[in-house]
């Protein structure tokens, strides 16, 4: 079953400084454990979710932005309960290892 889904606001060649999409996940879903080699933004538009790096986890929710430094071991999932999605706004040519 598919757990999360993208849906490209900026693709790559229609800019050349970032790409942005928005993320919707189904109830309980996660991104798994990951790191990009750019920062990373998440502007959270509905539903409600966690990041977590490896020293902490925090909730979010609609209109909470994220900032995740390049390189910086993460996750961002829908909590057990709600759906989660949010924007997500990286590099152009960048790339993000599991």
């Amino acid at each position: 079953a598919v757990i999360r889904t993208r849906q490209t606001l900026v693709g790559d060649g229609q800019s050349n400084d970032f790409r942005c999409s928005v993320v919707n996940f189904k109830t309980g879903a996660t991104t798994g454990w990951h790191t990009h080699d750019c920062d990373q933004l998440l502007v959270v538009t509905a539903g409600k979710g966690f990041v977590a790096t490896e020293s902490e986890q925090r909730e979010i929710t609609v209109g909470d932005v994220v900032h995740i430094p390049a390189g910086e071991r993460h996750c961002h999932d829908a909590t057990a309960s709600s759906t989660l999605s949010h924007i997500t706004v990286t590099t152009v040519g960048s790339t993000s290892k599991h």
